[in-house]
């Protein structure tokens, strides 16, 4: 068996852990930046491991494959908020922008508790001491202000009469 991925980001080159991305809020948008460093460094964890090994171990590769799918739809929601707010202005997006903030943090947290179990799993000690340290360092999202966006969202969906407006 051959574990291969691919991760694009300008300025890293071929470099995975080079790339940087985290997300976070901007004037136009959300931006991502930490994530893709995440997850390129549990690859490497997976990497090094013996192929007959990770063979018997399924759920690793299950649960790194969640990590690349939630990436792909973060960064999915990411350029399809960025392009309505071109398209609309940033007034008229304020739902869109609540509903990415939300799932930003959620996926976020998914990403790190998964790398977290992959590292728990494997090491012990000092090693995932160190691991667990590197995921906080790939990953200093801090998920402000989402209750309230979740509190706009309901609100907003009841005032269009439960439907997504």
């Amino acid at each position: 068996m051959i574990a291969a991925y691919a991760l694009t980001e300008p300025g890293s080159g071929s470099d995975a852990l080079g790339a940087k991305t985290k997300a976070m809020a901007t004037a136009n948008g959300y931006r991502l930046t930490g994530v893709k460093r995440l997850i390129a460094y549990t690859t490497r964890l997976l990497q090094q491991r013996e192929p007959a090994e990770i063979r018997r171990k399924q759920q690793h590769l299950e649960t790194f494959a969640d990590m690349i799918i939630d990436l792909y739809a973060m960064e999915s929601a990411v350029a399809r908020t960025a392009k309505l707010i071109r398209r609309r202005g940033e007034e008229k997006v304020k739902f869109e922008r609540d509903l990415i903030a939300v799932f930003l943090a959620d996926a976020t947290e998914r990403l790190c508790g998964r790398a977290r179990r992959l590292f728990g799993n494997d090491t012990g000690g000092h090693d995932l001491e160190r691991h667990l340290a590197n995921v906080a360092q790939l990953t200093p999202f801090l998920p402000l202000r989402v209750l309230d966006a979740r509190t706009r969202i309901a609100e907003h969906v009841v005032g269009a009469g439960g439907v997504l407006a």
